[in-house]
């Protein structure tokens, strides 16, 4: 399934923490009490601070995985419905919807945990928010509440478990969720696109080690009667935290790069990218930074698609500073880029922003200059 958060971010938007701030690209007065190596970054690492407060950047784990699910009919019963796709690919027929079809099973619903994030808070052992993003592909509308009963809400819902498989916490009950439309499927004639994420805040950062996996799992109502109003989906596998694994090295997770909006419609107004660790010099135990982070932008203009493979226009890097050489990557401590085409008024169909980890010892995305394989970047939309 495509869908435009799959390729964001992120952002994904995503699904994904995308930042507001207003930044210009011009050098504003020095602001002595950030640190940074040029002091022409402070502006924009004291607005992300005055905005989030002392925490981390996200850290990001694709996931991509396709979850089978239930509905639960008037009788109580529970329905499974297997997902008629493999990965993205259409299996079967995807022409039917809510009221052309006499069964649910005839239905294609495509339900998929893209990728999770960890956002802690610097000094804090108890302080972590976990984030799950889904995108999803179906013939309804999907909301965030009961149509009959709009008290009892959508949840999303987390677990974390050993290495034995037995549950360590859970929280079911995950609400409000957040739903964004994303238009018709354009690989599914019957179905429209959303990108639904929930957030679970105050877990501590024992559960982020020694071999544990978090689970993620999704109940969302939806005005299709077929299905009872509602879905929820299997349990599906979101990481597995190691000290010495998965979790430690940048090599299989993507630490969010901080894009902040254009301010304007001229190049001294464009948007920019700073690295992930700006507002925050330590880490939790056990965790490996990275040193830098490979950022690229081009415009969207391939209005059926929102990939990056998609597009025909050409690949900026940004720069270090206005006026200074490009520059493939940004300083994941404590560097600021420069997207200097990226301004409003450019891009009829906006904007694609994909970021990465460079870390000596992760190969196949050190060097820089190999190829950005599936499943190791961060793509985010930006509509101007």
């Amino acid at each position: 399934m495509k869908s435009i958060k799959k390729y964001l971010g992120l952002f994904l938007v995503i699904a994904v923490v995308l930042i507001s701030i207003l930044h210009s690209c011009k050098k504003n007065d020095q602001t002595k009490d950030i640190p940074a190596t040029d002091q022409s970054n402070a502006s924009v690492i004291k607005a992300l601070k005055e905005k989030y407060g002392n925490v981390s950047t996200p850290l990001v784990y694709p996931v991509y995985k396709v979850a089978d699910g239930f509905y639960v009919n008037a009788n109580g019963e529970e329905i499974p419905i297997k997902n008629k796709r493999s990965g993205a690919q259409l299996i079967l027929g995807c022409d039917k919807d809510c009221n052309t079809a006499s069964d649910p099973s005839e239905l294609d619903l495509v339900y998929t945990l893209s990728y999770v994030q960890r956002f802690f808070y610097c000094g804090s052992t108890t302080g972590s928010e976990v984030t799950a993003t889904w995108d999803i592909s179906v013939p309804y509308t999907v909301l965030g509440a009961n149509p009959n009963n709009p008290s009892i809400l959508s949840k999303g819902r987390m677990r974390f478990k050993n290495s034995s498989g037995s549950i360590l916490i859970s929280n079911t009950n995950l609400t409000p969720i957040s739903i964004t439309a994303n238009g018709a499927d354009p690989n599914c004639g019957s179905n429209f696109l959303y990108t639904v994420t929930y957030t679970w805040s105050g877990v501590a950062d024992s559960y982020f080690s020694n071999g544990n996996t978090l689970e993620c799992s999704l109940f969302a109502y939806n005005d299709c009667d077929l299905t009872g109003n509602n879905y929820l989906t299997s349990w599906v596998q979101a990481a597995v935290y190691s000290g010495s694994g998965t979790y430690a090295l940048p090599c299989s997770r993507i630490d969010k790069v901080w894009v902040n909006p254009s301010t304007g419609s001229n190049s001294s107004q464009c948007a920019t990218a700073a690295g992930a660790y700006v507002t925050c010099p330590s880490y939790p135990s056990g965790f490996t930074p990275t040193t830098d982070q490979q950022v690229e932008y081009r415009k969207r203009n391939n209005s059926s698609s929102f990939n990056w493979d998609d597009q025909s226009s050409t690949v900026y890097n940004g720069e270090i500073s206005p006026g200074t050489t490009l520059s493939a990557t940004v300083s994941a401590c404590c560097g600021v880029l420069s997207l200097r085409n990226m301004y409003q008024g450019q891009s009829t169909y906006g904007w694609l922003v994909r970021y990465r980890n460079v870390y000596t010892g992760c190969g196949v995305i050190t060097p820089i200059n190999s190829a950005w394989t599936s499943g190791t970047y961060i793509t985010e939309y930006w509509i101007y």
